[in-house]
């Protein structure tokens, strides 16, 4: 069966997503987003992508919190709105608003829908979900609906895939495969759309009033290109060409660059994966990498981590790499299997979920490369790569088929 260009590039998008959240199916060339959260209390955190929350400490075990009143799987690891408080997506249709272990309100996406495994906030609590049908919902603190807007073009035929919302102080910013990133403002007022001419990788940021987006051609002949935005207007205001490059992570702020993980082919046809820094309107710095990119996140040094996985039928496992803000490699650790969601950084740690002897788990390192803890999880099938870090320094996870919580505590 034949598919074209926009057919794969809408299935790669959806496989990035899903395993982000744990889901079983082959990791695709995109990244997973960073651990990236919003809300009142996470303000400082959209314009970075690391946690300033507490201290961090190594997990020695794992508190369980089955929750009330919600039923399904969960798509997403918590977005915080408050100390207790945050929203969930459930693979039944549902946006959960939580406060400890029970679901004050639900809201059930219209006619059926199915959200994206990816939700956002705004400053005022306003929470953003896109559904697999194209349409972008707003729903308040309280879990009533407050507006909807369609994303999908003028051709309804168009097959186009939608990346992670980003919330800002009042609005929401949302890119599609087709090139389009829009804002709306908290009451649904469209602010500005644009155009881009390619599509856009799942992931965008803000940082120091600048929008940051990648504009991938999702093709290694093609060059892809990261953008410098006016976050008021969209208006560009720089471009920075990776000459023969495609994205295939990121962008993420780590200190004053935004870093993209990037791969060419050669001409025996493998791939060749990079790490890439821009700032000032060009590329500060590139350094090769082991393996292929898939999430990227930072610390307040502006030390970056690289999350990966194998590149070779020779090598399937994970990797994380740090590198200093002057593009020098600071360590390496590899890992059993792949690591397909970007570290989660809080304080003085850093953490991902892989297998050690085949047991899967929460693994903690410090921000210089030494092991920490190594914390397994049993009786699950299935749990969620991506991690949240909460309000008091607690690394937390999601089953994926039920509807738990997992905290790491000391």
């Amino acid at each position: 069966m034949q598919y074209s260009q926009q057919h794969l590039w809408l299935l790669s998008w959806l496989l990035s997503l899903l395993a982000a959240c744990g889901g079983r199916g082959h990791s695709s060339d995109q990244a997973s987003p960073a651990n990236m959260s919003g809300g009142a209390i996470a303000d400082a955190r959209r314009d970075n992508n690391y946690a300033r929350f507490g201290n961090g400490a190594p997990a020695e075990k794992f508190r369980w919190t089955l929750l009330r009143g919600v039923r399904g799987g969960l798509l997403t690891p918590p977005l915080y709105l408050g100390r207790f408080r945050y929203a969930l997506l459930t693979d039944r249709g549902a946006l959960a608003i939580v406060e400890g272990d029970t679901a004050l309100y639900q809201f059930h996406f219209p006619n059926g829908e199915r959200a994206y495994p990816a939700i956002a906030a705004d400053s005022a609590g306003m929470l953003y979900a896109i559904t697999t049908r194209g349409t972008l919902h707003a729903v308040g603190p309280d879990g009533v609906g407050q507006w909807s807007k369609s994303l999908r073009p003028a051709d309804t035929n168009a097959i186009v895939g939608y990346g992670q919302p980003l919330g800002m102080a009042d609005g929401v910013i949302v890119g599609t495969t087709a090139g389009i990133l829009t804002c709306y403002s908290s009451d649904g007022r469209q602010r500005w759309s644009i155009q881009l001419g390619a599509g856009i990788a799942p992931q965008i940021c803000h940082a120091n009033g600048v929008l940051i987006a990648a504009i991938s051609h999702n093709d290694y002949a093609i060059s892809d290109t990261v953008l410098m935005l006016d976050p008021a207007t969209g208006a560009r205001r720089s471009a920075v060409p990776l000459v023969g490059f495609r994205v295939l992570a990121g962008p993420a702020v780590v200190g004053s660059a935004a870093i993209v993980g990037v791969a060419r082919r050669t001409g025996d046809g493998t791939r060749q994966p990079f790490l890439v820094a821009v700032a000032d309107g060009s590329a500060r710095w590139q350094q090769p990498l082991p393996l292929m990119p898939r999430g990227i996140s930072g610390d307040q040094l502006g030390n970056s981590y690289i999350t990966g996985t194998g590149t070779t039928a020779e090598f399937t496992g994970g990797m994380l790499v740090s590198f200093d803000g002057a593009g020098s490699r600071r360590w390496e650790k590899f890992f059993e299997s792949e690591l397909t969601s970007a570290a989660a950084v809080s304080g003085s740690y850093l953490y991902v979920v892989s297998r050690r002897e085949g047991r899967t788990g929460l693994f903690t390192y410090d921000h210089d490369g030494q092991f920490a803890a190594f914390v397994p999880v049993a009786n699950l099938a299935d749990i969620s790569s991506r991690i949240t870090i909460s309000p008091v320094a607690e690394p937390l996870l999601v089953a994926v088929d039920t509807c738990v919580v997992l905290r790491g505590t000391e």
